[in-house]
């Protein structure tokens, strides 16, 4: 039996803007080598914490667009914990799919950059159902 790694949404980069007192990020996701990039929302410079809430916005902004808005998503926590003796970044996420609200949970340990693990927390949250998109396409 021959199993063919499927193709995944995966995290690229995250990149900080400022202009005029404020900041923002995008963030890029590959499928296959095209990219999908979402943005966050524009906020002051001298917000508490909002690097991890902006990168996680920015990248559900981008899986909205590669799942053509199949499913919506809306951040509703986002946090730096200390477990297991490494320090994570932790999503909440609630989707609404297929006339349901559903909350998931991601996680990814923060290393050297505190954004791209909010990116990578994002995607860990939602992958199932990015699956379940993509399952359907191939169906179709």
């Amino acid at each position: 039996m021959t199993t063919t790694p499927r193709s995944r949404l995966k995290f690229d980069s995250v990149q900080e803007h400022a202009s005029g007192g404020e900041v923002w990020m995008d963030v890029t996701l590959t499928f296959n080598g095209e990219a999908f990039v979402g943005s966050s929302p524009r906020v002051e410079e001298g917000e508490s914490r909002v690097g991890i809430r902006r990168a996680a916005l920015a990248t559900l902004v981008a899986i909205e667009k590669f799942v053509d808005r199949q499913f919506k998503c809306e951040l509703q926590e986002a946090d730096r914990v200390q477990a297991l003796g490494k320090e994570l970044v932790v999503l909440l996420i609630s989707i609404d799919f297929e006339g349901r609200t559903i909350q998931l949970f991601g996680s990814c340990r923060a290393g050297d950059s505190v954004a791209d693990a909010a990116a990578k927390a994002a995607l860990d949250a939602t992958n199932r159902y990015i699956d379940i998109v993509l399952a359907k396409r191939v169906e179709a």
